[in-house]
């Protein structure tokens, strides 16, 4: 069975998110985590040595509570619900449980906040998008679950042939019905090299019965282009792989997944670059 974690802070689009996590899981015939963290200033932990624990039992009443009313909906969708209350910074706690547990798809809410916000004050799915390790769903402002009938995959045809992406692919979607569309983005409208050519053909047999075949997109800005994709086609998810930058190359090259977390409209399905099962 295929375990999907997620997490809230327990705010209405953290909360959203969750239920997006639930209705997914229901589809995938998945187990959901649903996890909450907790922190205590250190100033004032030395004022009140027992703040932690009333913040403890805080979370967990907190987390009880919203989960009660999921329960019905769970029970319905046959989805087992498992609540994980955690103290520390909510991005190092879900890292944490990713390495210590099989988790196969992290989702996690989005505010998709502005490239100055995010610079000042940073979010934890911003923090998670720097440093991803598992495949990671980001889930926009009041995205609603509606099945995966059709998947826009961003794929770069001068990189290396991401078997593992594909595998994980047709193995979410095997379940969910749904059909992958290759997208690819050129700069201008040259004829494909041979070599992409063969990679895009390789593409399309891989993914067999689940292609939706391809598209090419033209333009200078990746995000731009792909974002007007979405706009115009509407795909329920749009895949891509994420790039992992040294921090001196994030204030100096705003990686492609971190700005299509900020402008997505639909929800963004980030692959580990390294690969997945590899």
């Amino acid at each position: 069975m295929l375990t999907l974690l997620t997490a809230t802070d327990l705010s209405d689009h953290g909360n959203e998110a969750v239920r997006y996590a639930l209705e997914l899981a229901g589809a995938l015939h998945a187990r959901l985590d649903v996890v909450h963290t907790y922190r205590t200033q250190s100033s004032a932990a030395l004022v009140m040595q027992s703040l932690n624990t009333v913040l403890e039992e805080d979370a967990q009443q907190g987390l009880k509570a919203f989960l009660s009313t999921l329960q019905e909906r769970a029970t319905y969708l046959g989805v087992g619900l498992q609540p994980w209350v955690r103290y520390g910074d909510a991005d190092e706690v879900i890292r944490d449980i990713c390495r210590q547990n099989a988790i196969d798809l992290l989702i996690v809410g989005n505010k998709g906040k502005s490239a100055l916000d995010t610079l000042f004050f940073g979010s934890v799915s911003r923090a998670l998008i720097e440093k991803i390790e598992i495949p990671t769903l980001l889930i926009p402002v009041s995205a609603k679950f509606k099945g995966w009938k059709k998947v826009g995959y961003a794929v770069h045809l001068q990189e290396i042939r991401q078997e593992g992406h594909i595998r994980y692919l047709q193995g979410l979607l095997s379940r969910l019905g749904g059909r992958v569309e290759t997208l690819h983005i050129f700069d201008d409208e040259q004829p494909l090299t041979a070599a992409e050519t063969e990679h895009r053909d390789w593409l399309h047999q891989q993914l067999g019965e689940q292609s939706a075949g391809s598209r090419l997109l033209y333009g200078e800005e990746v995000v731009a282009e792909l974002y007007r994709y979405a706009l115009e086609n509407k795909p329920d998810i749009l895949a891509v792989a994420s790039h992992r930058y040294s921090f001196f190359e994030r204030l100096l090259v705003p990686g492609i997944s971190r700005q299509l977390a900020e402008k997505s409209t639909v929800p963004l399905l980030l692959l580990p670059f390294q690969g997945i099962g590899e």
